[in-house]
């Protein structure tokens, strides 16, 4: 993600979504919108990350990892 101050709520998200790949190696764009991505926000990621710009970056960088995944395995 581009250099943006984050709030308390998403350092925690991000946070939760580097130990979740850390254990499952990937993660599908609309997991970020299920438990345990809800647990900041009922609405998951669109709750937490409110500008739909920090979404679509977020969502490339997971894209990114899920690639790098692939090519390891």
């Amino acid at each position: 993600m581009s250099a943006r101050i984050l709030t308390a709520d998403q350092i925690t998200f991000v946070n939760s979504l580097i130990d979740y790949l850390v254990v499952n190696g990937t993660v599908a764009h609309e997991q970020l919108f299920e438990t345990p991505f809800t647990e900041r926000h009922h609405e998951g990621v669109a709750g937490v990350f409110r500008d739909e710009r920090q979404v679509s970056e977020l969502f490339a960088v997971i894209d990114q990892i899920s690639r790098n995944a692939r090519a390891v395995a």
